[in-house]
């Protein structure tokens, strides 16, 4: 009797300890006993450099109890570039269209194409030679000097290629008359542009534009300088180039030209 009493209780102390290794192995993988609550995990998040590395920087908590992340969508900041870029390029088009659109011959009242020694406008009788100090005038008139405002450019048509224009400076602006409310400028593609810089004073605002150069034309073959002068019906507008006459061009010595 007493033989099995000592069994029975060495199988009970096995027992035991077994129990107590089971209950320490679940109280170790407790995270509750380690003081990792979740007070602590929401410390870790807060804090930007302990609890982010740089790979999750594109990461967010989806609120699962798992701890599990997704990925945050990225903004596409090069996308965004090319879409402000792309605003600018078209305001920019924009405004040059509103420059192509203000035509400035409507105000236009007299032109008028002279040699600029000895004052004369040309014509048949007085035909453009090689080499003439020039001057094209654009008279005009605004009756409406309110309608234009500040700041607003208009435009005329380019400038034949009989015209050397290398005295003139590309897109410089050179003032109209003495007032000082406009400039003109010229493009390199000989267009002209009058930008009024001031406010208009009064009723039917009145000026000339001047442009001088030089002719540059071929005498030889003679021909015509023709003037496109835009929605302004000017009585003349295409001049006659003098031609040599052949005994002429016998005589004189060819000719080259410097560009």
């Amino acid at each position: 009797m007493l033989k099995k009493g000592k069994k029975f209780f060495v199988v009970l102390l096995a027992m035991c300890m077994i129990f107590i290794a089971v209950c320490q192995v679940a109280f170790a993988e407790d995270p509750a006993a380690d003081g990792l609550g979740a007070g602590d995990g929401t410390n870790i998040a807060e804090n930007g450099d302990e609890g982010l590395g740089d790979g999750d920087a594109g990461q967010i908590d989806d609120g699962n109890s798992d701890g599990e992340t997704i990925d945050k969508p990225k903004e596409d900041s090069i996308g965004s570039g090319e879409s402000g870029n792309d605003s600018s390029e078209d305001e920019k088009k924009d405004d040059e269209q509103d420059v192509m659109n203000n035509d400035f011959s409507d105000f236009l009242t007299r032109f008028s194409f002279y040699n600029t020694i000895t004052k004369e406008e040309y014509s048949k009788e007085n035909p453009v030679k090689d080499g003439d100090p020039v001057a094209i005038r654009y008279e005009f008139t605004i009756p409406n000097p309110e309608e234009v405002e500040e700041g607003t450019s208009y435009v005329l048509p380019a400038l034949p290629e009989q015209l050397d224009l290398s005295g003139i400076n590309i897109d410089y602006d050179y003032s109209v008359g003495k007032d000082g409310y406009a400039v003109w400028s010229i493009n390199a593609e000989r267009m002209i542009t009058v930008k009024f810089t001031k406010a208009l004073p009064e009723n039917n605002v009145s000026g000339h534009l001047e442009i001088t150069c030089s002719a540059q034309v071929d005498e030889s073959k003679g021909g015509t300088i023709k003037f496109d002068l835009g929605k302004f019906p000017a009585n003349v507008d295409s001049f006659d180039i003098y031609q040599k006459p052949e005994e002429e061009k016998r005589k004189s010595p060819s000719k080259r030209r410097v560009h």
